[in-house]
């Protein structure tokens, strides 16, 4: 029986066919973090002072209809499906894909037995 990380591992490896069968091969999206300004507790040291980015694997999907309502979700909002195991995104970064960037406004992991096996992304301009 396969444990979560394998489980993600295949995920990752199924996004990336995903891309190469439809002929344009893997969608490579950007994670971008912004440094930490300040600890958030006093006695914590800052663990980022530079910027850092995260080469990741994912795919495009669509909201269904009645998940658009013009608010929280939006029609020009992006659904992505990431692969797991490189970074945790977090509606403090923002992902670049084909050079145009976006905030992310949701995450959404998928997991079993407490490893993340991919996360849905809803990222808007």
């Amino acid at each position: 029986m396969s444990n979560g990380s394998d489980i993600a591992a295949e995920i990752a490896t199924g996004l990336a066919e995903a891309g190469t069968d439809a002929g344009d091969g893997p969608l490579v999206a950007t994670v971008n973090r912004e440094p930490i300004d300040s600890p958030v507790n006093p006695w914590d040291e800052i663990s980022e002072i530079e910027p850092t980015t995260y080469d990741i694997i994912v795919i495009r999907d669509s909201w269904k209809f009645g998940e658009i309502d013009g608010t929280k979700i939006r029609a020009d909002d992006l659904k992505l499906m990431m692969q797991s195991g490189i970074v945790t995104p977090t509606t403090a970064d923002t992902i670049t894909i084909a050079d145009v960037t976006y905030q992310i406004i949701n995450v959404m992991p998928e997991a079993v037995a407490g490893v993340d096996l991919y996360y849905m992304i809803q990222a808007r301009k």
